[in-house]
Formats: structure tokens, sequence, C-alpha cells
């Protein structure tokens, strides 16, 4: 399965078989401003361009796209998508990007949790988003 280039919101997952349609789904990516579409745009003109820092290096356009197309097929195919809510417990890195991006490709909304949360607080913000 081939996965779109934009948000859950807009579009399908998959791509619909017709060039026409095809060619439509581009031509919304292009007026998309979304950093999911930014990044798929960067991706894509300039694959090897920096645009995040991992642990020891920067990560280039076209591995940060490959690794966010990757975690939204992962949260696609566990049944998470427009209507869901993920959290995010993370650290300043590419990571964060990358599920943060990944979310938004499924549709879901993004939940960010504070890292000095005690567990009954994080047991709390879990039931009340909904996560």
């Amino acid at each position: 399965m081939t996965y779109a280039t934009l948000p859950m919101r807009v579009l399908p997952l998959a791509l619909p078989p017709s060039p026409r349609l095809v060619e439509r789904l581009r031509s919304r990516l292009v007026l998309d401003r979304s950093p999911l579409a930014a990044l798929a745009r960067t991706a894509r003109r300039s694959p090897g361009s920096p645009v995040a820092m991992g642990d020891d290096r920067a990560v280039t356009a076209a591995e940060l796209y490959a690794r966010v197309r990757l975690l939204a097929g992962v949260l696609h195919a566990r049944g998470i998508g427009r209507g869901n809510a993920v959290g995010l417990l993370c650290r300043e890195h590419s990571g964060f990007a990358q599920a943060a991006l990944a979310v938004q490709w499924v549709g879901a909304r993004l939940v960010l949790v504070d890292l000095d949360a005690t567990p009954d607080r994080l047991a709390d913000i879990g039931r009340h988003e909904a996560l």
C-alpha cells in the first residue's frame, strides 16, 4: 500500500488508482501549508537537506519523511486515526518531530505530555484525553 502525503483529515491513506486523481492530490499538497506537507515537499525537492538533529548527526528530509511514513503506517495498522488521541512523552530530538508528524498524517489528535508528570497525573491525563 502506498501512503498519501497529506493529512488524513483531507485525504484517505491509500492513493487512488486514477492518474487524474493522483494529480489532484499532488496539487493539494502544493497548497497545503502544514508541517507534514512542507516535509513532503522538502523530501521531494531536496532529499539530502538537513531538517532535524538526531542523537549525533543531522537527519535529512528524506530520512525523516521515510520514518514518518513508516510510523504513520504502524499507527494506521493499529487503528489509530481521526477521532483518536495520541499522547507524546518525549525529550527534544528528531523522534519528537517524527511522532508528531506521523500523528498528523493519520489525522489523530496529538497530546503533549509533561515529562515531569507523576504516574497518577499521567493516568489522569490518559483518562481525560482518552489516550
